[in-house]
């Protein structure tokens, strides 16, 4: 049996300095393109999440011939790891947890396949388990459905430049969260990569990527986004995070705009920002979340704090997350008093207020349900959360943190 949470509000208005954990999705790039190109780069400001632990174990693994490799829940390293095994020499075996076998991988294997790549799947077809014989691959034209997930994308950019003839990638239906390519690309061009970017795919030719002695990792927007949840929920509160930088490769650093009209100010200093409340909220939003899918759960839970009236629109990939997110959303929100469903398209939440409740958040595995509902302990006696340890996944020091500032967290 899971343990639980009983998260309560601080006796007065919150505020501190937050250490917020490096960037998994900047760092689980420059670990994969630091194996491929330049192995004795030092990597600095890791994450210690678990989804950044498992990239570097099955890194580790596949450099000392362990040809069998468990990616656990860790979308990212499944889908890069796919592309890696793919060029690497070995009979590799890839899998991961049961919820990591409902998640698919089709399209993925499909471009691999188009440039010679030698897979099979282990049981259902589309979905993990794959066996992999790895070999050197040519390149050349691929068509890419990039409609499920960017990081099928991202996994083919980051091995493009070591192909033979590099790689022509053509979208065959519209990507999504697109600003994850974006920081896969620039990165690459940062390294050296010669890189075309058009409107119906992507051009990497053949290049010779060189990374600097020493990387530092920039600290995580998406970890961010639940102190802005807090700063929004509570009057008077103040953060102070460094090593946030707002000109940042991070998609979700746009949670700076999305929260100003939730009544959170952002101010760069020196070093990091800090972040206020100032009160004055917006009566209702409509926001396309395409480009920053992991914002969804932290705005509604937001939103729903607040009583104010949240349209979700570009939420086609939350289905395929850690859980189901959307029904996710609809089931804790509906069960804590909330009104909230899917309108064609989008998730639309009503403006009612979250009311107290014995109520124990499920957390489905998923991280970013824990931490979206933990700032509801800001309006209500207490809010409770199931199995609080998922959040290792991406933030292990979250409860820690709540704690430091005032919150009663009791597990």
């Amino acid at each position: 049996m899971h343990e639980v949470a009983a998260i309560q509000s601080p006796a007065s208005s919150p505020s501190g300095t937050i250490h917020l954990p490096g960037s998994k999705s900047i760092a689980n790039r420059l670990l994969v393109l630091r194996h491929l190109y330049a192995p004795t780069t030092t990597l600095h400001n890791l994450p210690d999440s678990d989804d950044t632990a498992i990239l570097i174990k099955a890194l580790h693994e596949m450099d000392h011939g362990r040809f069998r490799i468990h990616a656990g829940h860790a979308g990212t390293a499944f889908r890069f790891m796919t592309a890696l095994c793919a060029v690497t020499p070995g009979d590799w075996h890839l899998t991961g947890s049961d919820r990591m076998l409902q998640r698919p991988i089709g399209p993925l294997v499909h471009a691999l396949k188009q440039i010679g790549a030698t897979i099979d799947y282990h049981q259902q077809f589309g979905f993990p388990p794959l066996n992999i014989t790895g070999h050197r691959l040519a390149g050349g034209k691929v068509y890419l459905d990039a409609s499920i997930s960017s990081q099928f994308t991202s996994a083919l950019c980051m091995v493009a430049p070591g192909l033979l003839t590099g790689l022509d990638i053509e979208f065959t239906q519209r990507p999504v969260s697109y600003s994850y390519v974006k920081m896969t690309l620039q990165l690459l061009r940062q390294f050296g990569a010669m890189v075309r970017e058009g409107s119906k795919g992507i051009i990497i030719l053949p290049s010779a990527i060189t990374l600097p002695p020493v990387i530092g990792t920039e600290c995580d927007w998406s970890s961010a986004s639940y102190w802005y949840s807090i700063c929004a929920l509570a009057k008077g509160s103040s953060f102070l995070l460094p090593h946030l930088h707002t000109q940042s490769l991070q998609g979700d650093a746009i949670v700076a705009n999305l929260y100003r009209d939730l009544g959170v100010h952002t101010e760069v200093v020196a070093n990091g920002i800090k972040i206020t409340q100032q009160g004055t909220t917006a009566s209702a939003l409509e926001i396309d979340f395409s480009n920053c899918p992991d914002l969804v759960q932290t705005m509604l839970v937001t939103c729903f704090g607040l009583g104010v009236q949240l349209t979700c629109k570009g939420i086609s990939t939350l289905a395929h997350k850690e859980t189901d997110r959307i029904t996710a959303l609809v089931q804790e929100v509906t069960a804590l008093g909330g009104h909230v469903g899917v309108q064609g398209e989008a998730l639309v939440l009503q403006p009612v207020r979250a009311k107290s409740s014995e109520h124990v958040v499920m957390t489905y595995d998923d991280h970013r349900m824990a931490m979206a509902f933990a700032p509801l302990a800001l309006v209500m006696p207490q809010i409770t959360i199931n199995n609080p340890q998922v959040v290792t996944k991406s933030y292990p020091s979250f409860w820690k943190h709540l704690k430091a500032v005032g919150f009663a967290v009791n597990l």
